[in-house]
């Protein structure tokens, strides 16, 4: 979320509930992470996610923020995964949906990049390619 919040108005980081534990300076280093990639590989189910939780923004807000989230999506890939095809997997009730969208991407050796200790505890027992975005916060900045 950190990143499309980011995207849309650096100032909403702070005073957004989900991104509230970050600074700009953060999304900065995240975006840094993120310059060798050439296109964004997205999911439906984290677009949805996303959609949802930017129904949390005030009203004014969250339409610009969903005008903006049009042209992210248009320059991203979407690599669809069928539900059933999440659903049958053995992590599925434990990481939700999304969390196993995002784990059929790390299968196909997409890197995922999270803040979510579950995901990222998952994908990296399972040697799947997966950066703790905390850790780097750690190192980059000693944060805690």
């Amino acid at each position: 979320m950190l990143l499309w919040i980011g995207s849309f108005r650096r100032d909403l980081i702070v005073g957004f509930k989900r991104t509230k534990k970050y600074r700009p300076e953060h999304f900065d280093l995240l975006k840094a992470l993120l310059r060798p990639v050439s296109q964004l590989v997205v999911t439906p189910h984290i677009l949805t996610e996303v959609n949802s939780l930017a129904g949390h923004l005030p009203e004014d807000v969250c339409e610009g923020f969903r005008r903006a989230l049009v042209q992210t999506i248009r320059g991203s890939v979407e690599q669809e995964v069928a539900a059933t095809k999440l659903v049958a997997q053995d992590w599925y009730p434990r990481l939700g949906i999304a969390d196993a969208a995002l784990t059929e991407l790390a299968r196909n050796g997409r890197l995922i990049i999270t803040d979510d200790l579950p995901l990222y505890v998952h994908l990296a027992e399972h040697r799947w390619p997966v950066l703790n975005f905390t850790h780097v916060l750690r190192a980059v900045f000693d944060w805690r």
